[in-house]
């Protein structure tokens, strides 16, 4: 916080200057490195860690679960009554992976039942099967929002159970059952600062010789090897069923898988798509 110090011969002017100023919280000029490397040590940690495919996996994962669960367990329900709320805590994981011993097997709805088999897939490493990954340049400015990422997400998914569906029955004219085919689509935006612009522009810095003025930092008074994007999108996909997994593979490498990757990239005003 820019704070004076009558350590000057004017200490008169300087403490006016700072009464008729608000407070507010400053850096130190010389400090704006290590400023952008706390954000760009945040960055990585999200690559390397909260945003990892694994984590992504087991995140889709639960949610799956809780969704299914909710209409025997009125979790979402519980975010109109504060009573209810105070006890949605982590226990509620443990709720459905043992439901079937709380209730009984013949008492579980079907739903729960599926809830179950997800976690206990968790709990033995039975994951989602991350089988593409790609960095997406960036969305056009100003047009991307939580409720169209959502819409992205399911319409791919859709485009992508439909391709598998021809590919399947390409290799495999007449199969002998209906199979569910089943992916999962993550679009995760990753950025260092404030919707992605230069962290730096909303920090204010002073100055040993003005520590009474807050101001911004110009980048050229930064240093001239600062990078310009500060955000990136990621796509993940999963395939979300145990079985057929060398099956979904031959279609990764599919032309038509491929395609309709590329094609949804286009629609939905990304930039471009390194397949």
């Amino acid at each position: 916080m820019v704070k004076c110090e009558d350590k000057s011969e004017d200490k008169k002017k300087i403490k006016g200057k700072c009464e008729d100023e608000k407070m507010q919280i400053c850096i130190r000029d010389k400090e704006v490195g290590h400023i952008y490397e706390l954000y760009h040590t945040r960055s990585n940690i999200h690559h390397k860690a909260c945003q990892h495919k694994v984590v992504s996996a087991i995140d889709t994962m639960i949610v799956d679960a809780f969704l299914l669960a909710d209409e025997t367990l009125n979790i979402s329900d519980s975010v109109l009554d504060a009573t209810k709320y105070r006890t949605l805590t982590d226990s509620i994981y443990q709720i459905i992976l043992h439901y079937e011993k709380i209730e009984g097997e013949n008492e579980m709805p079907p739903d729960m039942k599926t809830a179950l088999e997800i976690l206990k897939r968790i709990e033995s490493r039975d994951l989602y099967q991350c089988i593409y990954i790609s960095r997406l340049m960036d969305v056009i400015p100003g047009k991307e929002t939580q409720k169209r990422k959502r819409e992205g997400e399911d319409e791919l998914e859709h485009e992508l159970e439909k391709a598998y569906k021809e590919f399947i029955q390409s290799k495999q004219p007449h199969p002998q059952q209906e199979k569910e085919y089943e992916f999962a689509v993550r679009i995760i935006n990753l950025a260092s600062g404030k919707k992605g612009e230069d962290p730096i522009k909303h920090v204010k810095f002073y100055s040993k010789q003005d520590p009474c003025t807050a101001k911004k930092l110009e980048r050229k008074e930064v240093s001239q090897l600062l990078p310009n994007v500060f955000s990136e999108t990621v796509l993940h996909i999963f395939w979300k069923n145990s079985e057929m997994r060398d099956n979904v593979q031959n279609f990764r490498d599919d032309s038509g898988f491929k395609e309709k990757i590329t094609e949804w990239c286009g629609k939905n005003q990304y930039e471009m798509l390194s397949v």
